[in-house]
């Protein structure tokens, strides 16, 4: 533990890092080593949502725009079928399969319908697009948006589950 003390005090004299008073030194000397990082806009919807770890996994990868769809796959020389399984009339990309979708536009106008909530309006046309609205019905600590982030989560999961099958 001693070792560990004097390591710190020895970073705090090389980076030559101003300590503020009323903030944890451990916690100044570890933000000072991480450096500047960008924010990540959809961090809102990982923190504070219901959905089930395994769906908030799916939707972590699914907001990166890093799960496996066939696109992806064929790139990297996978021989798989292209053709969106789930609607079988476009090639299958993440875009397709959250954003333009025929069989997930009827999934989440059903949802929205059940939960008493304003469509979200997926034909956007664009991934990004498609996120920012996404961020922006899930931000905040009411109800409507609370419900809003579990629902997306859950769907973009059974979504996955579906087209895998």
């Amino acid at each position: 533990m001693v070792r560990k003390i004097l390591k710190a005090k020895n970073i705090l004299e090389l980076e030559s890092i101003h300590v503020c008073t009323g903030k944890s030194v451990t916690n100044q000397i570890y933000l000072h080593l991480l450096g500047e990082q960008p924010r990540i806009p959809w961090k809102c919807m990982m923190f504070g949502n219901a959905g089930r770890p395994k769906a908030r996994f799916t939707l972590w990868l699914q907001m990166q725009n890093i799960l496996l769809t066939s696109d992806r796959l064929n790139r990297w020389g996978m021989e798989v079928e292209s053709k969106c399984n789930l609607c079988h009339q476009a090639e299958e990309s993440g875009d397709h399969l959250y954003v333009k979708c025929d069989y997930m536009k009827a999934v989440m106008n059903k949802l929205m319908q059940w939960s008493h909530s304003q469509n979200i309006d997926i034909d956007t046309g664009d991934w990004e697009q498609h996120v920012q609205e996404v961020i922006r019905r899930a931000k905040g600590k009411l109800r409507e948006a609370q419900l809003f982030k579990m629902l997306y989560t859950e769907t973009v999961y059974c979504l996955w589950i579906e087209r895998n099958k």
